[in-house]
Parts: C-alpha cells; sequence; structure tokens
C-alpha cells in the first residue's frame, strides 16, 4: 500500500489536473466527470468536464477526501449523462488500457506527452452504475497498479533531472564556468522569476546575478539563515496579499564547507513541490561543482606562485651585489603585482633612519626617512606586513609615496633577517581595494626569499671585505690594490701614487712595546684615511709600509696630498713618528704603463727620501 503524505498528494492532484483535461481534449471526450482515487478508496481530485450536464445531487456526492464507497452509496445510484462518443473510443486511440469498455467499468488512461515522461493516470468515466461494488472494486486494482506506478515515475523523472544537472556540471573546472551553468538552468526553467547568486568569497564576474553574500541577522535574511545553517529554506512573504511571493535560499555546499547562496523569488504563495526539488539539487551539484572549480583554481594559483617563488629565489642567488638584489627586487614585483609603483627601503645600522635602496619613481630615489615615518615606519616597528584598501580613508598616516604616485591602493611587508627588521617593502596603485588577499600573501613569502638574497649578500659583502681589509689597520690589503690600479689604468688616463713608510718604527716596538707600535700603526691610518679623496685607494702595503693610488691626480697634487699627510702625522701621533715618501705618476702617453713599473719608481723615489734624511718626500718624474 502506498501512503501519500499531504506534499505528495498536492504534487499528484497537480499533475492530474494538468494532464487530465489535455488528454480528454485531444481523445474528444466530454460531459465526463474523473475521479483520482488512491489505495484507501479516498478521493484525491474530482474533475469534472465544464460541459458536464451531470446531476447537481450526484456531484454533490464526490467531494475531495471523502471516500468514494461513502459517495457512491450501495443503493444503485445513477449517474446521468454518459459520454456520447464512447464507441469510438477504441477506433481514436491505442491510449486506452481496456478497449471492450462497457457500462459502469472503469477506464485507465496512459498519457504520453512529448515533453513529459510516460505515467499512468488511473480515472473513472462515470456511466450508469448497476453494481457499485464492482466498479469500485475495479477501481481500486486500477488505481493500485497505476498509482504506485505514477509515484515511481516521479521519482525516476527526479533522478532523471538529476543526472541531467550531475553532467552539466562534470567536469567543470572554471569557476566562471559553474556560475554560468547555474544561470543557464535557472534561466530555462524560471524564466520569469528573479534569482541571485550570494557567493561567500570575493569573485569578479560577467555573471548578472552573481553578488557578494553579506551577512545580516539570521532572522531578518532568509540567505542568511540558509548559509549559516547549512539547509535550504523557504519563506512565503507577504502571505495572502495581491503581491504574495515565496522566498526560497538554497546553499551552494560543498565536502569542505558553504560557498553561497541560490536565492530565487517565485511569484507566487503556493509553489509546486517540484520546482523546489529542482532548486534544491541544482544548488547541491552547483555547491560541489564550484568546490571543485575553485580547489582547480587555487592548485593552480600555488603552482604558478611555486613557480614564480623558485624563479625569483634562483635569479636572486645568481647575484651577490645589494644594489643589484634591490633593482631586481623592484622590478619583479612590480611586474608580479600589477603594481604602479614600487619602493625598497633599507634600516640603517644604527636603526636611525630608513633609506630608499630602489623604486621605479625617481622623486624617491636616495631619500631617507625616520624609522618612525609612513607605513614603511609602522611595518618596521610591527614587524607585520600592511595591506590599505584605499588611502582616502587613512590619511592619518603621512606617506610621501602615497601623496606624490596618487596612489589609493598599498600592501606592504618587512624585510626579516633572523627575527629582526632590515627593511620594507611597499606596493601601490593608483585604483582603490586593487590588491587581494593572495596578492598579500604571496608580497610576505616574496619578502621572506628578498630577506634571504640580502643575507646572503651581506655575509658575502662581509666576507669580501675581510679577505681585502687590514684587520688593524682597517685599510685595504695589498693586493686588492694591486688589483684596483691594473682596473683604473685599462679605463683611465692618469694617475698617481704614494708609498709611505714609518722612519724607525722598529724603534718605536723596541721603546714602547708592539701594542704602541699598533697604535701607531692605527693612527697613521686613520691620518691617511681623513686627508684622501673617497675615490683614492689606501693600503698597508706590509708592516709599517703603505701605499696610496690617486686616480686621475697630477704629481703635483699628490705632492700636496703626501705633504697633507706627512705633517699631520708628526704632529698627532703619540709618541711622535715621522715618515718618508715616494710619488711616482702615470699617464697614457708613456711608453710603458704597469702596475709593477709603478710600484718600482715609487720605490726609488721612497728610497731616496730615506737616503737625504727621512722626514722627506721624493718624486720620480722619469
Amino acid at each position: 500500500m502506498i501512503d501519500l503524505m499531504n506534499d505528495e498528494r498536492k504534487g499528484v492532484r497537480k499533475r492530474f489536473r494538468e494532464w487530465v483535461a489535455p488528454i480528454l481534449i485531444e481523445m474528444e471526450i466530454t460531459n465526463c466527470c474523473v475521479l483520482l482515487v488512491d489505495q484507501s478508496g479516498y478521493i484525491l481530485e474530482v474533475y469534472m468536464d465544464t460541459q458536464s450536464n451531470l446531476p447537481s445531487e450526484v456531484l454533490k456526492q464526490f467531494s475531495v477526501e471523502e471516500n468514494l464507497i461513502d459517495s457512491l452509496r450501495a443503493d444503485n445510484a445513477i449517474v446521468a449523462s454518459i459520454h456520447t462518443g464512447l464507441s469510438e473510443w477504441n477506433s481514436k486511440t491505442t491510449l486506452f488500457k481496456n478497449h471492450n469498455m462497457e457500462a459502469a467499468t472503469a477506464a485507465s488512461l496512459l498519457a504520453s506527452g512529448a515533453s513529459e515522461p510516460a505515467t499512468w493516470l488511473g480515472f473513472i468515466a462515470i456511466e450508469p452504475l448497476i453494481d457499485i461494488k464492482t466498479t469500485f472494486t475495479s477501481l481500486r486494482r486500477s488505481f493500485d497498479k497505476h498509482l504506485e506506478l505514477f509515484v515511481a515515475l516521479q521519482d525516476n523523472r527526479k533522478l532523471h533531472l538529476l543526472l541531467d544537472i550531475v553532467r552539466a556540471f562534470h567536469g567543470r573546472i572554471d569557476v566562471n564556468d559553474v556560475l554560468n551553468e547555474v544561470n543557464v538552468w535557472m534561466k530555462s526553467n524560471f524564466p520569469t522569476e528573479h534569482f541571485d547568486l550570494l557567493l561567500s568569497q570575493d569573485h569578479n564576474s560577467l555573471i548578472c546575478p552573481v553578488r557578494p553574500l553579506v551577512i545580516q541577522h539570521p532572522d531578518l535574511d532568509l540567505s542568511s539563515r540558509a548559509f549559516l545553517e547549512g539547509n535550504l529554506l523557504v519563506a512565503v512573504k507577504n502571505s495572502g496579499g495581491p503581491d504574495a511571493y515565496t522566498e526560497v535560499a538554497a546553499p551552494l555546499k560543498g565536502k569542505q564547507g558553504i560557498y553561497g547562496i541560490l536565492h530565487v523569488n517565485l511569484s507566487k504563495q503556493e509553489v509546486n513541490e517540484d520546482d523546489i526539488t529542482y532548486i534544491s539539487i541544482l544548488a547541491d551539484n552547483a555547491g560541489k561543482a564550484f568546490e571543485i572549480a575553485k580547489l582547480y583554481e587555487q592548485s593552480n594559483s600555488l603552482i604558478g606562485e611555486l613557480r614564480i617563488i623558485n624563479e625569483i629565489t634562483k635569479r636572486l642567488n645568481k647575484s651577490l651585489q645589494l644594489g643589484e638584489i634591490f633593482r631586481f627586487a623592484c622590478d619583479e614585483l612590480t611586474q608580479i603585482f600589477s603594481a604602479d609603483y614600487c619602493c625598497i627601503l633599507q634600516m640603517d645600522e644604527r636603526n636611525s633612519y630608513l633609506a630608499v635602496q630602489a623604486s621605479n619613481t625617481d622623486l624617491l630615489k636616495y631619500e631617507k626617512f625616520d624609522v618612525q615615518y609612513g607605513f614603511a615606519g609602522i611595518i618596521c616597528r610591527t614587524k607585520e606586513p600592511i595591506i590599505i584598501p584605499d588611502y582616502q580613508f587613512n590619511k592619518n598616516v603621512e606617506s610621501k609615496l602615497m601623496n606624490i604616485t596618487q596612489a589609493r591602493s598599498l600592501m606592504g611587508s618587512p624585510i626579516l633577517i633572523n627575527g629582526e627588521t632590515v627593511g620594507a617593502i611597499l606596493l601601490v596603485h593608483r585604483r582603490s581595494n586593487f590588491f587581494s588577499y593572495d596578492n598579500f600573501k604571496m608580497l610576505q613569502v616574496l619578502s621572506g626569499h628578498i630577506g634571504l638574497a640580502i643575507t646572503n649578500a651581506t655575509l658575502h659583502s662581509e666576507m669580501r671585505r675581510m679577505v681585502i681589509t687590514d684587520q688593524l689597520t682597517g685599510l685595504y690589503v695589498r693586493h686588492y690594490l694591486y688589483e684596483q690600479i691594473q682596473l683604473l689604468q685599462k679605463k683611465e688616463y692618469s694617475g698617481s701614487l704614494i708609498v709611505l713608510d714609518i722612519d724607525d718604527f722598529k724603534k718605536v716596538n723596541d721603546s714602547y712595546g708592539h701594542q704602541t707600535g699598533d697604535l701607531i700603526l692605527m693612527k697613521v691610518s686613520a691620518i691617511i684615511t681623513e686627508s684622501i679623496r673617497d675615490s683614492d685607494i689606501a693600503a698597508r702595503w706590509g708592516g709599517e709600509e703603505f701605499a696610496i693610488y690617486l686616480p686621475l691626480m697630477s704629481q703635483e697634487n699628490a705632492f700636496k696630498v703626501t705633504d697633507r699627510i706627512r705633517k699631520l702625522i708628526s704632529k698627532e701621533t703619540e709618541p711622535m713618528v715621522t715618515i718618508s715618501s715616494g710619488i711616482a705618476s702615470w699617464n697614457f702617453e708613456d711608453d710603458q704603463i704597469g702596475v709593477d713599473l709603478l710600484f718600482h719608481k715609487a720605490d726609488v723615489a721612497l728610497y731616496q727620501a730615506k737616503k737625504t734624511g727621512k722626514n722627506k718626500i721624493r718624486v720620480n718624474s722619469k
């Protein structure tokens, strides 16, 4: 026995009303009454032909939810007005189950349409009833079979719908394709109804009904409640009024979460159960497809990010020059994030200021800012990244970068080395809300790799400095000076070399000790450094001997520099020491040009200075 619930009864009744009238018209059946009855003998629906002249006292016997046995009393109730063309049924169609119908028998009609699946409808064409019991028994037997088939085919129809929707979404690995598929299915089945796709995630789509889901109070907003509860919800709005409608909120749910709501307004108060089932099946499959497409999109994005990180890391590690690393990082970050401007700042060793090391705007090059200034100051102070969607609403923080570029969006990240902030990266764009959360996370990863590259370059620079620097005096070592003179002689046209030697330095060590001797060497080195240009190169040549190369300087000017050093050393050293000096120069017109020859000439001049009484300067002009 099939026990139909109320909702199922409504569905059967509606389908019966929709199908029985066209069938009777097609078969030219008029002047009749058709009853739909369940297994228990209760009338589910009564259909009466509009031209029927059945006696009203008979029709009164048939009311919905009444039992047929009670209605057709056993006192040989007569129903008048039989079907006028009963004899033509057999010749008209093969749709009827019983071709040899007689009066007072039940007829079963197999209805088949081009757009509807085949289904059985059991009904009775009322004629003069001779044996009510026989009639009802036949009717019950017909309905026992046909109503079961009808309900089964209702489920089958749902399965077909589910299959069609699954096929439509199967293989959709693009989020826009999934959303578009929902749009197409809804418009094809609800062309006059208003619907929206409300997404809980940021997504730019050209599909018109797609809007962001704004969570409101669940008691006031059906979509918010459906999203929070994860269940399909239906509510009738303006019930009983002329503008009554039904609101449906179906969650787009996957295995990992809920991604949005399919919100539909059906312009009627009583909604067909099939419509709700359709929306539910569509939303359920759309949610699963959306999740798969989103995961695919995220995996591709992650692969792309890993490729970018790998490529940048390799290219950063190719260079061990800090300047090159900063310039490369600035160019790459601008391109990766499609930013309008990029600025990379580095903190000085004393943490007193932030210096701009690289920027794609000339207005910021070589600028220095207080460590507390602007967004870079906030980043360095908190050691946390920041993102500003719209600078128009954050102007309480002064920013020269934002002001001169007229930018509105900003994101920044600290450059950390061993947990300490050494700088900051700032990226800006003239459009508000330009940078996404994925960009924000990506910048943090890249800033970590830039920090490692800076660490490597700094360590390399420090190791090189140790290799080319004398540990006691801080001057360059001999081989570095030699290499630099070789390079400069290839690209310049003149220069001068000074060789200095502390007079009687052995006596200082013997008289005052080696510690005092070291202090004398350090003092002499400091005087030399203070007395020459930044472009000049001073080195400890060995022991108490020093050498200074002066690029593009004539012998006359080299003599003046040497004499100034000589006077300062004799005046500022304690115990007082003196120096002897030899000077040699070269220019492109010389027959022979070379580092060894230049040092030989300077050594000869130094020997002459020593020989003539010390504390002297001699020039080898040959």
